[in-house]
Formats: C-alpha cells, structure tokens, sequence
C-alpha cells in the first residue's frame, strides 16, 4: 500500500517549505525549488496509487471549484498568445505548471486518510519546524548585532533578495531571513503556524506540553517580530484578536487586552533593539502615529499616480499598477506571470491579490474567491455539528485558520498563489476537514 508513503511525502513537503532559496536544479534563470520536486512527486504517487488500485476521489463540490479555478487561469493564455511574444508564453507556462503541482497537492492531501492521532502528528511536525525555523531567524538577528553574519548563502537563481529597505530603523541589526532568501517569507512563513499555537494553548489540546507550547509561542511570535514584516504583524495582530473574542466570548475585555498587550510588546521589542538606541519607546509611538497620518495621504497619491518607494505608499503603487493592468484585459487577464511586461510608475509586480486580478481577470478572481468562500462555508457546517469531541473542534478552528491566514498574509507577501507555500497550508486544511468529515458520517452526522 501506497498511505504510509504519501504521509511521509507529507512530511517531507513540511520539512522543504522554509528552504525557499534552495533549488534542486537552475535553469536559466529560473530556479525550481525542493518543495515544487516533493509536491510534483507525491501527486505522482498519488496518481500511481490512483491508477493501480482503482481508487476513486472523495465526492465534493470543492473539486468543481477547482476544475473552474483551472480553466479562468488557462484561458488568461489567450493574451499572451494574442501578443506572440514567446518569453510572456513562457512565463505563464511556467507559473501554470506550479500552479497545477499546488492543486495537485491539494487533491492528493485531501484524499489521504488518517485518523486524529495521525493528523496531530503531522501539525506537530508543521509546528517543531516552524520553531526550528522562528530560532534560526532570532540567532541570525542577535548573530547579526555581534558582528556575526549568518544569512545563508542560496542556490536558487529566481529567489527574491532580501527587501533593503528598513536600514534606517535597525541600526545594527540585520533583517533576518532565516532559511528563506527573503524577510517577508518569513514572517508570512510563520504567521499561520502562530495561530495553530495560540489554537493548541486556549482550547488545551494535548499536542504538547503546557510549558512547550507555551515556549513555542513566544518563540514564533518573535520570530514574526524579527521578520520586520507589515503584512505579518497585521495578520499575526487580526488572527490573535479574533481567536481571543472566539475563546473568551463573553469576556469581550481579555481579547482587547490579549491584543493590545502584544501591540505594545512588539513596540517595545522594536524599541529595544531595532530602532536606534536615542529613539525612546513614546518615540516608537509617536512614529507609529506619524505613519497613520501618512496613511490620510495615500488616496491623493493615488490620484496623481506619485508613489513613493517605500511602504505602505509602495503598496497603494502596487495596487494602481495591477489596476492599470486590470482594465487592459479585464475578463480573462493578461495572463499568469505576466505583469511585468506591463509595468508603470516605476513598478513591476504586485501583492498575489492584485496581481491575480491583473493577470487572470475577473473569472479567475472570482473563482478563487468562490473557491475560498465554499471551502470556509464547508468548515462552517462541519463545525457546526461537531458535538462529540473539543479535540475535534479544536482541529477544525486550524483548518479555518490555516486558510484565512494565509489569505490575509498574502496581501502583503511576495508568494504568489501559484506557490506551495500557499497550496500546502491549503492542503493540510482541506486534509484536517476531510478526515473528521469521514469520522463524522461514519457516525450518522452530515458535513457537507
């Protein structure tokens, strides 16, 4: 039998995810990557079992979604084709083939079945290697105030370099990457897996020890901190007060307090050690303060279409940008990975949200948030029936927090939805809600 072999395939994407600068081989220009070789290689196993044993998919709505997903994606192919250009070809073709290995990792994932202790193994495994990596992050960081330089050195030729933006405000510091070739991936890396801590400490499930999954937290939670990254530190904030109104309900003050105690924590960790040493903490508020206020003149910024290159005025850029790209093919898109032969304002990409909208239309924009939407509403009618067991309940929350994290993040990230960074924090999350869906038809309950 074919399970124990895609389980450890399993393992072995999880354990490859951090390697972002890695590549098993370079072509060109491009790199292709440790994680894109095991996933590719278990939709092949999967298929192999598929075929020899005569096994049939799971019977669900989502993998309609899917198949529609798929084809507003191909048909963005027409304009790169329209402009006969055979490197814009190319560069679809390629961003086309991560996209299929992700959704052949999705498919294969949920199709795997395993029981509860056999889905605890797997996020204590996501977990161990995200605190392996959160460490790694916060050594560079201290490595880096020494004088020690312990950034990697990476093989992949199409990974995206350290953003050098932030010099001003670390000081001595370095942005740490950890094992990936660039901050944001990071922090984006480990927001998700913060979320399935906090999850694991509130509802007091049994994956670790009381005092391990605490460590673990703190540990996660400065690596976010460490990664400098926006889009982290507001899906890291969003994630811990929702989950907290969740948990405490009635008790609608701890999760205010909750938030507002790792604001102020990440303020004074920034304090502390990033900023320079004459910067006092009423200071870090008061340029906090400052930022919101620049925040009043972004919409004039848009307007005149003057953008700065930096922050969040980059962002508003970035958005006008895929929105110019947007209104040249706005059904079907200008095609998959092919923003940059349409830059404006200085600009040449965008956050996977906005780019996605520029490159495959408003099909393919829509399918995917129709995608996302059936897939949350699923988990809604699954949570909603799960009477029997708080391990479960607890299990299914992950899975919802693994997609909305993820998604969040992504209006901030430099992944792409054609990553499988993304595709596989899916994956588990479709792997969490099949398995107990199975569990509870067995025992007479629908999920569907």
């Amino acid at each position: 039998m074919l399970q124990p072999r895609l389980t450890h395939l399993v393992y072995a994407i999880a354990i490859s995810l951090p390697l972002w600068g890695f590549s098993v081989v370079n072509i060109g220009t491009r790199g292709i990557r440790i994680d894109w070789v095991v996933a590719a290689l278990l939709a092949f196993v999967f298929y192999l079992n598929f075929c020899c044993y005569k096994r049939r998919l799971l019977k669900d709505s989502i993998w309609i979604w899917l198949i529609i997903l798929n084809f507003s994606v191909l048909i963005s192919l027409y304009t790169p084709l329209s402009a006969k250009n055979p490197l814009m070809i190319e560069d679809y073709l390629t961003a086309w083939l991560q996209f299929i290995v992700g959704i052949g990792l999705f498919v294969t994932v949920c199709n795997i079945k395993l029981d509860t202790s056999e889905l605890t193994k797997i996020i204590k495994l996501y977990v161990i290697i995200g605190v392996v990596t959160a460490s790694f992050g916060i050594m560079q960081l201290i490595g880096s105030y020494w004088g020690y330089d312990l950034l990697l050195s990476f093989t992949n030729v199409g990974r995206a370099d350290p953003h050098s933006g932030y010099e001003a405000i670390t000081g001595a510091f370095k942005r740490p990457t950890s094992f990936f070739s660039e901050p944001r991936q990071f922090g984006n890396y480990l927001v998700p897996i913060w979320s399935v801590l906090f999850i694991v400490i509130l509802s007091k499930l049994p994956i670790f020890k009381k005092y391990i999954s605490y460590l673990f937290a703190i540990v996660t939670c400065l690596g976010i901190i460490s990664s400098l990254s926006a889009s982290a530190y507001f899906t890291l904030l969003t994630s811990t007060f929702v989950l907290s109104v969740y948990f405490f309900r009635k008790r609608a003050f701890k999760s205010i307090f909750v938030t507002l105690v790792l604001v102020f924590f990440i303020i004074f960790i920034i304090n502390a050690g990033l900023r320079q040493s004459e910067t006092t903490f009423i200071g870090s508020i008061s340029k906090m303060v400052q930022r919101f206020e620049d925040i009043l003149k972004i919409y004039s910024q848009f307007q005149s279409m003057e953008y700065r290159t930096f922050g969040l005025f980059r962002y508003v850029g970035n958005m006008r940008l895929a929105y110019d790209t947007w209104k040249q093919s706005p059904l079907i898109g200008v095609g998959l990975n092919n923003l940059e032969y349409y830059s404006k304002y200085g600009l040449s990409g965008a956050h996977p949200p906005f780019r996605f909208l520029a490159e495959t239309g408003t099909l393919g924009s829509i399918s995917f948030l129709f995608f996302i939407i059936v897939f949350l509403r699923k988990y809604k009618s699954l949570l909603s029936r799960l009477y029997t067991a708080d391990l479960d309940k607890s299990l299914a929350l992950i899975g919802i927090f693994l997609i909305l994290t993820t998604i969040i993040a992504s209006f901030g990230s430099t992944y792409r939805y054609s990553s499988i960074f993304f595709w596989f924090n899916l994956s588990l999350s479709g792997l969490i809600y099949f398995n107990l869906q199975r569990k509870y038809l067995r025992m007479g309950y629908s999920a569907s």
